[in-house]
C-alpha cells in the first residue's frame, strides 16, 4: 500500500504540473479547456482507486464517480477534435465532401455516406454515454442504499449485473461512434497528431473498464485464491484498484507527450521559470480565466440540448465555439510551430503581438501596434 501511495503521489504531481502549464499558457481557450478537462482524468482515476484500497465500504462510490468522468472525457475528445477542424459547420462541410465508405466492424457490410446527419449521429452516440453514465450512477447509489446493488455479484436479482450491462452497451456505442468519427476525419486531423491523444484516452477507458470485468470473472471462477476473510467481490475490486494506481503512472507520462503545453507558449522566453511564465501569460487574470473556462459547463449543456433538439439533424452548432479575432493554430501541416502568437486583453480591444514586424492581420488592413515586453 505504501508503494501504491508513492506512485499515486508521483502520478498526481505529474498531472498537476501539466495542467498548470496549460493554465499558464492559456492562449487557445477553445481547445485548451477541453485538454485540461481531459487531463483531470488521470489524477481522478489514480486518487479514487487509491482511496478504494483503504475505504472498501465506500469504494463503490469512488468507482462510480470515477467512471462517470471517463464518459465525460470521451466526449471532450470529440469536442477537442471539432475545435481543431473549426467547429460544427466546418466539420459538416468536410464530411459532405467525402466519398462513401464502409462502416467499421462488425457493420463493415454497410456502406455509409459521410454527411451532416452522420456527424450528428456520431455526436449523439458519443454524448449518450456521458448522459447515461451519471444516470446509472444515481440508480446505483439508490440500489446501494437499499442494499440490492451487491458489487461484483453475477446475479439477476442484484443491481450490479444490470448496471454493468447498461454501461457495457453505452461505452461500446460511444467508442464505436468515436472511432468511426476519427476514421472519417483523421486525414484532416493529421496535423494535430490526434492518434496518440485518442490512444491514451481510449486506453484508459477500454483497458480499465474491461480489466475490471475480467478480474471479476476470474475471481468468480475461483482462479484467484481467497485472501483472509475477503469475499470474491472484495478481492477483485482491490486488485482492480491496485492495478489502476500503477497503470495511471504510465498514462501520466503518456499524457505529457499526447497533450504538450509548449505549442501554446508565446514564442518568447520559452524556457522561463514558472514565476516568470506566470507573469508572461497575464498572471492571475490568465490563470483565473483558464480555471473558470475549464470548470464552466455551459458548452456541455448547450451541446446536449442542441444534439437532441427537434431538427438537430438538419442544422445546429456544436457548442458555443468562438472564433478569436486573431487565431493561432497549434501546428502547421509540416509539424512546425507557428511563430504568430497573440494574447487578447479582456478589459480592452488592445492586442499585444510579440513579434519583430508589424503584420496585416485583418482583411480591412487595420494596423496594429506591436508591443513588446
Amino acid at each position: 500500500m505504501t508503494i501504491a501511495g508513492i506512485v499515486v503521489m508521483i502520478t498526481i504531481s505529474i498531472s498537476i504540473y501539466l495542467i498548470l502549464k496549460h493554465l499558464l499558457n492559456y492562449t487557445r481557450p477553445e481547445s485548451q479547456r477541453c485538454i485540461i478537462r481531459i487531463l483531470f482524468m488521470v489524477p481522478l482515476y489514480s486518487l479514487y482507486s487509491y482511496l478504494g484500497l483503504f475505504f472498501y465500504d465506500y469504494q463503490v462510490y469512488f468507482a462510480i464517480f470515477r467512471d462517470c468522468y471517463e464518459a465525460y472525457a470521451l466526449y471532450m475528445f470529440f469536442v477537442l477534435c471539432s475545435t481543431y477542424l473549426g467547429g460544427w459547420e466546418e466539420m459538416a462541410t468536410i464530411f459532405e465532401q467525402l466519398p462513401p465508405r464502409k462502416c467499421l466492424e462488425p457493420l463493415c457490410c454497410i456502406s455509409i455516406k459521410p454527411s451532416r446527419n452522420l456527424l450528428r449521429w456520431c455526436q449523439r452516440g458519443i454524448l449518450q454515454y456521458a448522459l447515461i453514465r451519471p444516470l446509472v450512477t444515481i440508480i446505483s447509489v439508490i440500489l446501494l442504499i437499499f442494499q440490492i446493488y451487491d458489487d461484483g455479484a453475477w446475479r439477476l436479482d442484484r443491481g450490479w449485473l444490470w448496471m454493468t450491462i447498461i454501461n457495457n452497451i453505452g461505452v461500446t456505442v460511444s467508442l464505436y461512434c468515436l472511432v468511426l468519427f476519427y476514421q472519417i476525419a483523421k486525414a484532416d486531423l493529421k496535423p494535430y497528431k490526434p492518434l496518440i491523444k485518442f490512444g491514451v484516452i481510449k486506453g484508459i477507458v477500454f483497458f480499465c473498464y474491461w480489466q475490471s470485468v475480467v478480474l471479476m470473472a476470474i475471481v468468480a471462477l475461483g482462479w484467484i485464491p481467497k485472501f483472509r476473510d475477503w469475499d470474491h467481490a472484495r478481492i477483485g475490486t482491490t486488485l482492480q484498484n491496485l492495478l489502476i494506481c500503477f497503470e495511471m503512472l504510465i498514462f501520466a507520462f503518456l499524457y505529457l507527450f499526447a497533450f504538450p503545453y509548449d505549442i501554446y507558449q508565446v514564442n518568447t522566453q520559452t524556457q522561463a521559470p514558472l514565476v516568470h511564465e506566470f507573469e508572461l501569460n497575464r498572471g492571475v487574470k490568465g490563470l483565473r480565466k483558464g480555471v473558470k473556462d475549464s470548470i464552466n459547463q455551459k458548452d456541455m449543456v448547450h451541446d446536449t440540448f442542441d444534439a437532441y433538439a427537434p431538427g438537430a439533424l438538419k442544422k445546429g452548432q456544436l457548442g458555443p465555439i468562438k472564433k478569436n479575432k486573431f487565431k493561432r493554430a497549434d501546428k502547421d501541416p509540416n509539424g512546425d510551430e507557428l511563430t504568430l502568437q497573440s494574447l487578447e486583453s479582456e478589459d480592452s480591444d488592445e492586442v499585444v503581438i510579440e513579434q519583430d514586424a508589424i503584420e496585416s492581420l485583418e482583411d480591412d488592413n487595420t494596423k496594429i501596434k506591436t508591443a513588446r515586453r
